[in-house]
């Protein structure tokens, strides 16, 4: 099981990286750090999410150092994707986006063509 656990490791995690891991798994949910192009593979429920972890905004609303915004491969990843929309969250939010993410695709009734 572990096995599956990271594909590819990467030397730049954000900051909440391993807690937003923690907070999810703790949830439930199966988490692979895949790191590229986004940093994590969720199931949970049945619904597999891709997710992209930001740090949260500083405390005067601004970027910190290292920005908060998606990295151009990332955004080009993100507007050529064709299932559902990947989440980008921060610690703050992330067990509250993958819950209200899992509630609206299971919600979605899937016709046979």
């Amino acid at each position: 099981m572990n096995r599956w656990r990271t594909l590819q490791r990467s030397t730049n995690k954000d900051t909440d990286h391993d807690a937003v891991v923690a907070k999810l798994r703790a949830l439930g949910a199966t988490v692979v750090e895949s790191f590229k192009p986004l940093d994590l593979l969720v199931g949970y429920l049945g619904v597999t999410m891709l997710v992209e972890i930001k740090g949260a905004p500083g405390p005067r609303g601004g970027r910190s150092k290292r920005g908060q915004k998606l990295r151009d491969s990332q955004s080009d990843f993100i507007a050529t994707w064709q299932g559902a929309p990947p989440l980008v969250v921060t610690l703050a939010d992330c067990v509250e986006q993958v819950e209200a993410e899992m509630r609206r695709a299971r919600s979605v009734v899937v016709r046979e063509v």
